[in-house]
């Protein structure tokens, strides 16, 4: 019984418990990502090629790109769902990708901000999964800032797996 005792216990304690989180957990309390365009009304107004519109841009990609990050998720196991923009894939998967919150980012839109994408590196590639491929992935979340040519992340999560979600 003891034995039994003692090696449920040490399987329990090897075994990771990963926190479920939302995006928006990753912002910090009472950051405004578009605090920068306050008192901006025209800007809806003005044509894309508009040099005064390509300011405003500017500024708010520059505002985003330097978003806070909540610091105390770092080092955490934690687990979150969200779409993928591949950054290294082959024949045999993909192996280092964007995790973003919504369909579309990185892509067909600007960049959320930093403190909204993820840079995730898996220890082997992943074959079932594609550029939108909706997932939840799960391991240890590091605050960590880094420049993609699709973004910048503001985290980095070490996986420990990847799946895609719903599960099937």
């Amino acid at each position: 019984m003891a034995c039994t005792l003692a090696l449920v216990w040490s399987t329990h304690a090897w075994a990771t418990i990963y926190q479920d989180i939302v995006w928006h957990q990753l912002v910090p309390s009472g950051w405004n990502p578009t605090q920068s365009l306050r008192g901006l009304r025209s800007f809806t107004r003005l044509p894309d090629s508009d040099p005064r519109a390509q300011a405003m841009m500017d500024k708010l990609r520059s505002a985003w790109d330097e978003a806070p990050t909540v610091s105390s998720f770092d080092g955490h196991d934690v687990r979150i769902m969200g779409y993928v923009v591949p950054l290294e894939s082959g024949p045999s998967g993909i192996r280092e990708f964007l995790l973003v919150p919504y369909f579309g980012a990185c892509i067909h839109t600007p960049p959320p901000p930093a403190n909204q994408i993820i840079f995730v590196r898996l220890e082997s590639p992943a074959k079932d999964i594609r550029t939108m491929s909706t997932v939840r992935v799960s391991g240890t979340l590091v605050v960590d800032r880094a420049t993609w040519n699709l973004g910048v992340s503001g985290y980095h999560l070490k996986a420990a797996s990847v799946e895609k979600y719903p599960p099937r």
